[in-house]
């Protein structure tokens, strides 16, 4: 998971200029991939389920609202 937690951080770009920073969306969605992932090799059905769901709900819901704005 650490490793994971360096490819994420490469996700994250800063525009400095802009004052701006993009990406922490991605690099969230790789970890909880991996964590998801992680639970698959375990055959943790019940947490993936729920983890898949809380995920895809959350994605939409912040996507809407920054649409929003």
């Amino acid at each position: 998971m650490t490793g994971v937690g360096f490819i994420g951080a490469g996700a994250i770009l800063r525009d400095a200029q802009a004052q701006r920073i993009e990406g922490v969306t991605t690099a969230a969605s790789v970890w909880v991939t991996a964590a998801l992932a992680v639970a698959c090799a375990f055959a943790a059905w019940r947490i993936v389920a729920i983890g898949l769901a809380l995920t895809l709900i959350l994605l939409v819901v912040f996507a809407w609202f920054e649409k929003r704005n």
